[in-house]
């Protein structure tokens, strides 16, 4: 259940306070015999030199992605009302307000146009003018290129190599340098076999000889994906297929990837790993097993899904003489069919199906391995577990390398409530478990995906900072290697380290990192002392609330640092220490005048209390949004949104205009956005609500929120038109809580892609939080949308779906509607749409939903659902 791939909603207004809620060596010289040899071997038309570059969104280390026709910015449309999955990004769980003025009472019926002028006559916002991109400002990314692992250059050596996309070229850069500067591409496309090919990715190695081209992507889940990779030699300029079949046709592959010192391409292809030496293009096949239900190097749809949060699953050692890769059996795992009607071309008679292996809780999970592949010997030997206490069924949360000799890895049992480091040594194949953490005993919580441990050389040796509970909180542990019965804590209190990259900075000694320790909704830049344990400010404004984010180079000397709110976004290449700025890679003009041309709403931060806890008062965040010229005596639409799945958060104080900005402006509607208990973000006390009763404190802290606003004495919102919306997570929420509360505060509500029963979704996400279904009968019971009583007392509500959703499969509305009609509710609308996932994009899909979305909540607050109640 993870949300959009990191994509940044990076947008503020100037007059208001404005929030935001959302939803990773030796040197190898350059030799090209093995190029050559590949040259020689096709016909001359068949290579050709030349790269081409259309997108610029940076996703990974070394990595550019790129689409048409854009350098800076952002894709508008696809951005603009994204909602993906049900949970945050595995990259980080942050993503996902004190008083309310007492108002006068005044009927608000006759204002419920959505006309574009307001009281100074500038226009209202609309959805066309969402879609217009003119919100988000235009942003340059770079990539910072990281050195070979072996060669290691220290601090005053880390001169922030990036590579840069200007005027339809690819440039390698010096942050520490500015007279630095070598073109890595200046074409945007290249032919081979006569046929032109767009560059989707360019992945440049760190002498800048080599690159990884990636074309012709084609997504498969949300991560993964299969594209033709190309080999480029940047001094010969000559481009060549990474893969191609026995009859020299061109084959797309699930990934291809650097080995730490750039020696090597691994890659898999037919879940199956290969390995590729750049020195002579030679190939070793490293497996030959994989098959439909065998995934080799490689996650399934669960692991990709719910645990990596990537389409990759092996790991190189630091010498590159071992790679250790996962390897998932999904033979007994049960088989969902995802069915497609529609047919871009010609017409289809008959639908396809494809199968999905999908395991829901209480059955049968992937078996996991993990096997050790060495280069010189050409032997891989399975990693032994006999010592295990996790069972067969534990899962593999991470992996790493600290050393050459010794490989760790984060296994949980089924129910990730055990998390067990395991060291691994190649060399002599001894392996054990030399730390635990329960997460039911310590914190009562359960394990998820972290940052992957950031590796430092203390005195000669490696030892790893991690990101663990400590008090209660997430906090930085250092651990100076793996013959240590505790770790040392590097920081604490009532406060959380963002689960972003860290980075370790040789010369000052101190690990960099990104925390909310002035507030929950904010993210300020830090550095603690490895030895001293003090922890100072680094760089990011802290006297007033702010959200920031970053990119470092590999040791920590330059950041590329991203102010994202609440005054208006930028973006900056700083040195850290100097806090001197370096290049700027923003551009807020369009978005400046956007602002000064429309009436924005204004948004307010709410602390709301819900109840106690160890007597202390229990506060949910909340964020109010009130409408362009709003007037507290009179009476106003309310409209509440979330997401509220465990441990994500979607209220921070980032710059954003979306979708419920233009319902308060167009619908002259206060929306407020609520963080219910079991979120993240505030600690293992409030997250921990959420452990196996998903589904009990949700509604019951939404609700309470509501009502505040609109039980206080001279209320400016309208009882009479309230409505409550989510997707995903959140569309199961509002289905949840209309059933609890029975159309007692809200009227309406609207449901995108939800969950209706928590049987039906994927077990590892499940289960983190509720346990098996057999040690946990009631929570999952009470958590299903069943309550069809409570549901006809709501005035009316929305459900929509799309039919190939691999996410929250349709069967959870089908299921529903199934039970709407043995109950006879009728009393809701259902829009389906074929052959959407759970992102609702394909055939205009996406634009469909959100004006179905805009145009049903413009219908209930001007009375049309009543005069349909009326009519029955």
């Amino acid at each position: 259940m993870a949300r959009d791939k990191g994509k940044y909603q990076l947008v503020d207004n100037p007059d208001s306070s404005f929030f935001e809620i959302d939803e990773q060596e030796d040197e190898h010289s350059l030799n090209t015999s093995g190029i050559n040899a590949i040259k020689n071997s096709f016909p001359s038309s068949s290579v050709h030199s030349g790269t081409s570059i259309f997108q610029n969104s940076l996703k990974r280390k070394r990595r550019l992605f790129f689409a048409f026709g854009a350098i800076f910015g952002i894709s508008l449309l696809s951005l603009l009302f994204l909602r993906f999955g049900l949970k945050p990004d595995n990259s980080d769980p942050d993503n996902q307000t004190d008083n309310v003025p007492p108002p006068t009472v005044e009927d608000s019926s006759d204002r419920l146009s959505d006309e574009k002028a307001g009281d100074d006559g500038k226009p209202r916002l609309s959805i066309e003018d969402m879609r217009s991109g003119q919100f988000y400002p235009q942003t340059t990314y770079i990539g910072f290129i990281e050195p070979p692992v072996t060669k290691s250059p220290s601090q005053s050596t880390d001169e922030g190599l990036y590579y840069i996309v200007e005027n339809q070229s690819i440039k390698a850069r010096k942050a520490g340098d500015p007279t630095f500067e070598k073109i890595l591409t200046s074409s945007t496309n290249f032919t081979y076999d006569s046929k032109s090919f767009n560059i989707y990715e360019f992945i440049p190695a760190y002498d800048l000889d080599y690159a990884i081209i990636v074309t012709d992507l084609e997504a498969e889940w949300r991560h993964s994906s299969y594209s033709y990779y190309w080999i480029y030699s940047l001094e010969q300029d000559i481009i060549i297929p990474l893969k191609v079949s026995e009859n020299g046709e061109l084959v797309k592959v699930s990934f291809g990837s650097w080995s730490p010192n750039y020696n090597y391409i691994s890659y898999v292809y037919n879940n199956n790993v290969y390995i590729k030496k750049i020195l002579d293009l030679s190939e070793s096949q490293v497996t030959s097993d994989g098959s439909d239900l065998v995934f080799n190097g490689k996650p399934d749809w669960v692991y990709e899904e719910e645990v990596l949060g990537s389409d990759r699953a092996l790991w190189w050692a630091p010498d590159e003489a071992n790679l250790i890769f996962l390897r998932l059996d999904d033979s007994a795992v049960p088989q969902y069919n995802l069915d497609y009607y529609v047919n871009d071309g010609d017409i289809r008679e008959y639908p396809q199906s494809k199968k999905l292996l999908y395991p829901k809780p209480g059955f049968q999970n992937p078996q996991a391995s993990l096997y050790s592949y060495n280069l010189q010997s050409d032997i891989k030997e399975l990693i032994n577990r006999d010592d295990s206490q996790l069972k067969n069924d534990f899962i593999v949360y991470d992996a790493f390398f600290l050393n050459p000799s010794e490989f760790i890895v984060k296994e949980t049992d089924r129910e990730s409530k055990i998390l067990n480091y395991r060291k691994f040594n190649p060399q002599t194949r001894a392996t054990s478990v030399f730390y635990e953490i329960k997460a039911n005993e310590t914190y009562n919580g359960w394990i998820e995906k972290s940052i992957t441990p950031l590796i430092i050389n203390k005195d000669g040796i490696n030892g790893f900072v991690d990101i663990l509970v400590v008090d209660g909180f997430n906090h930085l542990v250092w651990f100076p290697g793996t013959e240590i019965e505790n770790p040392t804590t590097l920081t604490s209190g009532k406060w959380e380290v963002s689960n972003n990259k860290i980075v370790f900075n040789r010369d000052l000694n101190e690990v960099l990192f990104f925390a909310n320790k002035y507030s929950s909704i904010d993210k300020h830049l830090f550095a603690v002392n490895l030895d001293s344990k003090i922890i100072e400010d680094k760089i990011t404004e802290s006297s007033s609330s702010s959200y920031y984010s970053g990119q470092f180079s590999f040791d920590g000397k330059f950041i590329v640092l991203n102010y994202e709110g609440p005054g208006i976004p930028n973006s900056n290449l700083l040195e850290i220490e100097s806090g001197n700025v370096i290049k700027s890679l923003s551009n807020s003009k369009i978005l400046e005048a956007a602002l000064n041309t429309y009436s924005t709403p204004e948004k307010r931060y709410h602390r709301v209390e819900v109840g106690e806890i160890d007597g202390d008062q229990l506060e949910v965040n909340v964020i109010e949004s009130l409408p362009p010229y709003f007037d507290p005596t009179k009476k106003y639409p309310l409209l509440v949104h979330y997401y509220a799945g465990p441990g994500s958060q979607v209220v921070f104080s980032k710059f954003s205009i979306g979708f419920e900005d233009v319902i308060s402006s167009a619908l002259e509607a206060v929306i407020l956005y609520v963080e219910p208990r079991g979120t993240g973000g505030q600690g293992w006390k409030y997250r921990s609500w959420a452990k196996d009763k998903i589904g009990y404190w949700e509604p019951r802290d939404i609700t309470s929120v509501a009502k505040k606003w609109i039980n206080e004495d001279n209320s400016y919102i309208d009882s009479s038109k309230t409505a409550i919306w989510g997707w995903s997570y959140g569309g199961w929420t509002t289905l949840d809580t209309l059933q609890y509360d029975a159309g007692e505060t809200f009227r309406y509500g609207m449901a995108v892609a939800p969950v209706t029963n928590w049987l039906f979704y994927d077990s590892i996400y499940t289960e983190r939080y509720m346990g098996l279904p057999e040690y946990n009968q009631e929570g999952y019971k009470n958590s299903q949308i069943t309550n069809y009583d409570n549901l006809k007392k709501v005035e009316r509500f929305l459900v929509m779906h799309g039919t190939a959703d691999d996410n929250v499969h349709a069967q959870n509305t089908y299921w529903l509607l199934d039970h709407f009609d043995l109950k006879e509710v009728t009393n809701y609308d259902v829009k389906i749409f074929p052959d959407n996932d759970h992102s609702i994009r394909y055939h205009n899909a996406n634009k469909i939903v959100y004006d179905k979305l805009f145009n049903w909540l413009k219908d209930a607050f001007s009375g049309e659902f009543l005069n349909l109640t009326l009519k029955k």
